[in-house]
């Protein structure tokens, strides 16, 4: 599938948008993501070290499958911001060879860097209940019972724990 981009001279392989379509189309992407809406969004942003945004795309679910799309989501429900290294470090994955568990711990491993070049910024733009209506949750269960213990490890212990770490993340 190609990505949907505003202008023609958008296409170089160079983009970090057109990388990340091969990531979110992976087995491994599609198994993790198949609990999810359509219509489900979630907007990246790479940013430089000036903060400034180097490129912005979303990840869309459309007809069941992973879409990535040139620029802002209308309604996304995450915000991701990522650095070029950060960036790198997600399509560094080998993605063909993990699964969802051993990815999803890849990400947070990620998300809880204290190097700010690796480290993946996440923003909710959703309430619980919108998580759970657009499938997020089915994400957490694909990971199987390793990402849960790794999430535990972490302090995500029960539900209680990923209620406050939602809200953390709607700041």
């Amino acid at each position: 599938m190609d990505i949907e981009t505003s202008q023609d001279t958008e296409t170089s392989e160079t983009l970090f948008s057109s990388r990340f379509l091969q990531f979110v189309q992976s087995n491994t992407a599609t198994q993790a993501t198949a609990s999810l809406a359509d219509g489900s969004e979630i907007e990246f942003h790479i940013t430089g070290s000036n903060k400034e945004d180097i490129e912005v795309f979303h990840f869309r679910r459309v007809k069941g499958e992973n879409t990535i799309h040139v620029g802002a989501a209308s309604q996304p429900q995450f915000v991701f911001t990522l650095t070029p290294r950060a960036a790198e470090e997600v399509l560094a994955l080998p993605i063909d060879e993990l699964n969802v568990g051993q990815v999803g711990i890849e990400l947070v491993k990620l998300i809880l860097s204290p190097d700010a070049n690796k480290r993946i910024t996440i923003k909710l733009k959703s309430g619980i209940f919108g998580l759970f209506t657009q499938g997020y949750f089915g994400i957490l269960t694909a990971g199987g019972s390793a990402f849960a213990a790794f999430l535990a490890t972490k302090g995500f212990n029960g539900i209680g724990a990923i209620k406050s770490a939602i809200s953390k993340l709607k700041g």
